[in-house]
């Protein structure tokens, strides 16, 4: 493989996560109004 695989690979991957992070923040504060979690007294 070609290093510009290697950098295209990397790079794929860190925008899926980051992808899958943001979805992750919106269905955590889906299960906060829902009640199932509760939410962190702490947090400001």
């Amino acid at each position: 493989m070609s290093e510009l695989n290697y950098i295209g690979i990397i790079i794929g991957l860190i925008f899926f996560s980051s992808f899958w992070s943001i979805l992750e923040i919106f269905e955590q504060t889906k299960r906060v109004e829902k009640g199932w979690f509760p939410a962190n007294p702490n947090k400001k």
